[in-house]
């Protein structure tokens, strides 16, 4: 079955809507996206990867983009063997760091910083979504590095965003600073969902929008 890649018209829909982070093509062993001038390639096996790598190349040559670096993502069937991108294309002194643009807004992804990057392009329509509904007091339930929070930041939502991890929380506040969001208004908490639940109930706090986006695992005793 042939690869369908993303054409040349899309991605001038997306460079006139200020996006320049999506899915590049999709196949049954992995996928390929694009994060500003970087390209992730995802894989499940050797197959894939040689596949994904070999259209890639042949892809960006007839459309003529320019990549600055390529990173590799193995896809394993058991999460603890998930790791950080690798960059197999590309100048290795630069930082790992880089900013992206999804509907004028900023996020910033970090290769580096383990198995995923920072922004997952395939919730772009729900966040979408979460900013058209602007929402007054919106609680974002596992929220990683809180892109569902500036969308709805942006829209004049006061937020609440809670997840595990204090690192993932911290990149969150980062987004917010690109998008010159000031923190007032908006709790960071770095703790159990299912412990924090119970706790805004008792204090009687009410939202008109809930985000419910699980990881696939967790760190937390529940998985």
């Amino acid at each position: 079955m042939k690869t369908i890649w993303i054409e040349q018209e899309l991605m001038r829909d997306f460079e006139a809507e200020g996006t320049d982070a999506y899915r590049l093509c999709t196949i049954a062993d992995g996928w390929v996206e694009r994060f500003g001038q970087d390209i992730l390639i995802s894989f499940k096996d050797q197959a894939g990867r040689e596949q994904l790598k070999r259209e890639f190349f042949l892809w960006a040559g007839a459309m003529g983009f320019n990549t600055q670096r390529i990173f590799e993502r193995f896809l394993p069937k058991r999460n603890e063997e998930r790791e950080a991108p690798k960059l197999i294309f590309g100048d290795s002194s630069t930082s790992s760091h880089t900013t992206v643009m999804e509907r004028g807004l900023r996020y910033e992804i970090d290769f580096s910083a383990g198995y995923s990057v920072g922004l997952f392009v395939d919730q772009r329509e729900n966040r979408s979504f979460v900013r058209k509904a602007a929402p007054e007091r919106m609680l974002n339930c596992f929220a990683y590095t809180c892109s569902f929070s500036v969308a709805a930041a942006v829209a004049g939502a006061k937020t609440v965003s809670v997840d595990l991890s204090q690192k993932s929380l911290e990149r969150g506040r980062q987004n917010f600073a690109l998008n010159n969001l000031p923190a007032i208004g908006h709790q960071f908490i770095a703790d159990d969902i299912f412990e924090v639940l119970p706790r805004l109930a008792r204090r009687g706090e009410k939202f008109d929008l809930i985000v419910l986006d699980p990881p696939t695992f967790s760190r937390s005793h529940r998985g």
